[in-house]
């Protein structure tokens, strides 16, 4: 991919279509099938496609289909945990069937697509729709992010697909004054509008000069009063200008004076918000140990070794952008207990992110069978807790250990 850009991000926004009337409208859009040719280099394909708002938009896999056998193809993969569509350049699609197939549907169920797209590692922002649980691009947004060619013939409503990359460079040219000709046309047109309004012009103009040489006598007796009545109006038109500038000047100064206000407040807010997260660690602990009574099991003993340990994890998926049990920088929970110098006979961990207060991480934690498992574990004994909010968002780790069991001789 040779460039990211960002484009509007759609609003999440379903309707349902009955078929087979030819234009559905609703939401503030349009749809029906387009009636578009596709050319790909010298063979037409057909992709499904529809047309909404005016803009061609068609089936991602049929596109991945259509260039596989060319430098510019493309495989698709789908991360449902993450509503996540990533295109990667480096493989060939492959088929999942019903590519270029049209199934005629009764109903069509569409909405902004909500999935975001990965090109390469990089996200971008396209507009695309969902359709019956498929997703459909603009071939011109796609070619421009995965390098190849798409050109519009206005006359003869075709879109060329080009996916060559030593394609003869008249054919290329042919294309070119194709999608070229409607726009010289045009032009054509305005220019000889402007000539048109250029003569319209120097026909007024010499009917104006004329009505002014008929009307020059009588300006001369007047202009001894007009030049006073200006000079009355240009007095007039000072003060005005005066006294809008200063009315300017107060309203600056009491917006310089307004948006300082603003800043203190919102700064005293940000202070406020930093002193009451100082004691989100201790309230994650007093909600896990009343989990813990809750269920007939002792509490657990906060450890300040494990509680330092705990934020620099929180600190570490903060800066690394990661929710994971394996840090990049310190490998997995025990590791980074060892590395430290904590012994421990068992050891655990429950992490978290975007969470806003304690009481929703803790609930978090005790809505999953893994982590409530982690809390409730009777073995475990010692807890570290950690917590830090940066730009990347918030992130929470338990840190949990139990004694050390020696083996009994045999």
């Amino acid at each position: 991919m040779k460039k990211v850009k960002s484009l509007s991000l759609l609003a999440l926004l379903c309707i349902a279509i009955i078929l087979p009337q030819p234009v559905a409208r609703g939401a503030n859009y349009s749809i029906c099938l387009t009636d578009s040719r596709i050319v790909r280099n010298d063979t037409e394909v057909r992709p499904e496609g529809y047309n909404i708002n005016g803009h061609n938009y068609f089936k991602l896999r049929d596109v991945a289909h259509i260039t596989n056998d060319s430098t510019f193809k493309f495989e698709i993969y789908y991360n449902a945990a993450n509503n996540l569509i990533e295109i990667d350049t480096a493989n060939s699609y492959t088929k999942v069937g019903g590519e270029l197939v049209f199934n005629k549907q009764d109903k069509l169920n569409v909405c902004a697509t909500s999935s975001r797209l990965m090109i390469d590692g990089w996200e971008v922002y396209l507009d695309a729709y969902n359709i019956n649980d498929y997703n459909y691009y603009k071939l011109r947004d796609l070619g421009e992010y995965l390098d190849f060619g798409v050109y519009w013939d206005e006359e003869i409503r075709t879109v060329y697909i080009d996916t060559r990359l030593n394609a003869d460079l008249a054919e290329k040219e042919e294309i070119a004054r194709q999608v070229e000709r409607p726009r010289q046309e045009e032009l054509a047109r305005q220019e000889a509008l402007a000539r048109q309004e250029k003569l319209a012009e120097q026909e007024e103009r010499a009917r104006q000069e004329a009505l002014a040489r008929q009307e020059k006598l009588a300006r001369q007796e007047e202009a001894a009063k007009q030049e006073e009545a200006a000079r009355q109006e240009e007095i007039a038109k000072q003060e005005k200008r005066a006294m809008q500038e200063e009315m300017a000047r107060q309203y600056e100064l009491e917006r310089i004076e307004q948006a300082e206000l603003e800043r203190k407040k919102e700064e005293e807010k940000r202070r406020q918000e930093e002193l009451a997260e100082l004691g989100y660690g201790d309230e994650v602990f007093r909600l896990t140990n009343i989990e813990r009574e809750k269920n007939g099991l002792a509490p657990f003993v906060l450890n300040k070794e494990l509680n330092d340990l705990a934020n620099i994890k929180a600190r570490d998926m903060h800066d690394n952008n990661y929710i994971s049990h394996n840090s990049p920088t310190y490998g997995s929970p025990p590791e980074m207990m060892l590395g430290a110098g904590i012994k421990f006979g068992i050891a655990a961990e429950n992490i978290g992110g975007g969470y806003f207060t304690p009481q929703a991480v803790v609930d978090g934690w005790m809505s999953s069978p893994g982590h409530r498992s982690n809390i409730l574990y009777d073995t475990l004994t010692d807890i570290g807790i950690g917590y830090f909010r940066g730009e990347n968002g918030r992130f929470w780790v338990q840190m949990f250990t139990g004694p050390v069991v020696e083996c009994p001789n045999r």
